[in-house]
């Protein structure tokens, strides 16, 4: 009988856990989902390609200070969210690399320190490096 009622508390504790923890998870996918669609909304207007906002969103999002919620264009990458010059680097680089374009060489990131305050800031360093490279046109052969 012991056996039984220990059993079944834990269960029941297992079992309160996951619905805790399931809430807990939704309630964090639902913020994310707001703070990107307020970070995409921010840069409305500004030509930026939304595939390459969504992927400097992904790459902020995982480096900022829990307590920030909302990511803005003006947000100081230093002062709001104590980034260095080699965290703004590899979110460059990471970006960069997961776009169809190139990656920086060392002396653009050399500049990132001097051109790269903000977050617009960054999103513009980036914009060149995040286009995709020309392809060279096949001419189609006469038969």
């Amino acid at each position: 009988m012991l056996q039984i009622a220990i059993v079944t508390a834990l269960l029941l504790t297992a079992v309160l856990f996951a619905l805790v923890s399931s809430r807990a998870i939704d309630s964090a996918d639902s913020r994310d989902e707001v703070a990107r669609h307020l970070f995409l909304a921010s840069f409305d207007g500004s030509g930026v390609a939304p595939s390459l906002l969504l992927e400097v969103f992904e790459a902020l999002r995982r480096r900022v200070p829990q307590g920030v919620d909302v990511m803005r264009p003006a947000d100081q990458l230093a002062a709001t969210y104590g980034f260095t010059q080699e965290d703004a680097e590899d979110v460059v680089l990471l970006v960069a690399a997961r776009s169809e374009g190139h990656l920086p060489t060392p002396s653009d990131l050399d500049r990132l320190g001097q051109q790269v305050r903000t977050v617009a800031d960054l999103v513009r360093f980036l914009v060149p490096f995040c286009m995709p490279e020309p392809q060279p046109r096949i001419l189609a052969q006469a038969s």
